[in-house]
């Protein structure tokens, strides 16, 4: 029996999901001071927002010269980065030092990032942790963050999940939004609390109406998928334009994902192409694919072969399997590129290394057609097998008709029902008609094994051993 293989375009628009890991920053200057410096303090800061850091750099020499700490911090951070004086990152040390000895939450937290980076210092993280608990403790919530990341990453103290959110908790409560973020996030996924994702919104939206961009990100995330909380792709929108308009790549890219679909927003294929080459520009690997799928297909764009592979070829090279199958498909097909059997294969393997059941449905047809590969029955069975055991509906089917007819494989025409009746319920009436049919030829009993293994199937999650 001729087998009627079905192949994957795998073109679905994918969906992009931001994950971020906060370090300790270096860069934020001091913005205040006591009252009796106050004014040219406020000077010196006012000339350094302004891009004049030589003017800045003498207004906080002159104050730290005075002993005020705050201003020998900012100091410190224009002689670490080389702004308005020399770059010197012994200088930068004893200034961060001198602000430490007086007590400045600032300068220990400055201080405690030389230390974990190493910087002019023996790198130390004990003495790191040591100087971020007294910033946090005399209320620093960028100390109280620091030392949760130390905490979670046992940074020169014990690993310990719950010191980690109780000063997630305390930063968050002081209203700093990166520790709101995070607190969210460890309640988004249960780290270290059990999982409730109403807090995890409660945290992410205070830090969202204050502007942050990834808290925005991340509760637009959770309303687009519904995670624990009813879904709302409306509200979604909302949230993931204000984080792409602040430059989030993942919000641009979901963003467009929404207006490709007409979901939560009215469908604007061409807004959809627009947002998704905004973030397509800055490396999301999710938008590119999309943006190639666009372009394909004329869709909100000129209709670009070349240019879509361009974009499927970024995000290949660094590995997403969606735009290596996809390339995949364009070099069997021989659109946008000259037809070649040896690179299609070398991407579907690629991607179905990594399992991706279409990919692998695809390279099966390859093996089964002998193309760019020599021609191996055996080889095709094996990945469908794979691909089939993952779900892919469209392998269940080809599998299905290979175990039917003992292509490559011993015939079983019971394992073969069994995977057209799955094929069948995800959908494919072809799927469907052949079950029927080889049905008509089956035993009772047989029928009933095959009924069994329907019921009894899962899917197998993860990559080809």
């Amino acid at each position: 029996m001729p087998m009627a293989f079905r192949f994957s375009p795998g073109v679905a628009a994918a969906r992009g999901r931001l994950r971020r890991v906060f370090a300790i920053a270096l860069m934020a200057l001091v913005a205040a001071a006591p009252a009796a410096a106050g004014e040219a303090f406020d000077e010196a800061l006012a000339a350094y927002d302004r891009g004049d850091f030589t003017a800045a750099a003498q207004g906080f020499e002159n104050l730290a010269e005075a002993g005020n700490a705050d201003a020998m911090t900012n100091l410190g951070l224009m002689h670490l980065h080389g702004e308005g004086v020399a770059r010197d990152e012994q200088r930068a040390l004893a200034l961060f030092s001198q602000a430490a000895a007086a007590g400045s939450p600032y300068g220990l937290f400055h201080l405690a990032g030389m230390y974990r980076d190493g910087t002019s210092v023996r790198q130390d993280y004990r003495q790191a942790a040591d100087l971020l608990r007294q910033a946090a403790e005399a209320g620093h919530a960028e100390s109280m963050t620091a030392l949760a990341i130390f905490h979670r990453r046992g940074w020169g103290v014990e690993k310990d999940p719950a010191a980690a959110r109780d000063w997630y908790r305390r930063a968050a409560e002081a209203g700093y939004p990166p520790a709101q973020v995070e607190l969210g996030r460890l309640y988004e996924k249960g780290e270290g609390v059990a999982s409730d994702p109403a807090q995890a919104v409660r945290w992410y939206s205070a830090a969202a109406e204050s502007g942050f961009p990834l808290a925005q990100f991340n509760l637009a995330t959770m309303l687009d998928e519904g995670s624990g909380i009813p879904r709302d792709r409306a509200e979604a929108a909302v949230w993931y334009r204000r984080a792409a308009e602040a430059g989030v790549a993942g919000a641009q890219g979901n963003l467009g994902r929404l207006y490709e679909a007409g979901e939560g927003v009215a469908k604007d294929e061409a807004e959809a192409a627009r947002l998704y080459g905004l973030a397509a520009e800055q490396g999301d690997l999710t938008a590119q694919y999309n943006l190639a799928n666009l372009m394909l297909a004329g869709r909100g764009t000129a209709e670009d072969p070349e240019g879509a592979v361009a974009w499927l070829r970024k995000a290949a090279d660094r590995g997403y399997f969606r735009a290596q199958t996809m390339l995949g498909v364009l070099y069997e097909k021989g659109h946008g590129v000259t037809r070649d059997g040896l690179e299609a294969a070398r991407w579907f393997r690629s991607a179905a290394q990594q399992g991706f059941a279409p990919a692998m449905n695809n390279l099966a047809y390859l093996y089964a057609e002998g193309i760019g590969v020599d021609r191996d029955p055996a080889r095709a069975a094996e990945w469908l097998g794979h691909a089939a055991a993952r779900g892919d509906s469209v392998a269940q089917f080809n599998y299905g008709w290979t175990l039917e007819a003992g292509d490559g494989i011993a015939p079983d025409k019971v394992q073969a029902l069994m995977w057209y009746g799955l094929a069948a319920a995800a959908g494919m009436a072809e799927a469907a008609d052949r079950g029927r049919a080889l049905a008509a030829t089956l035993s009772e009993a047989e029928l009933d094994r095959a009924e069994a293994m329907i019921r009894d199937w899962r899917p197998v999650q993860g990559m080809v051993e």
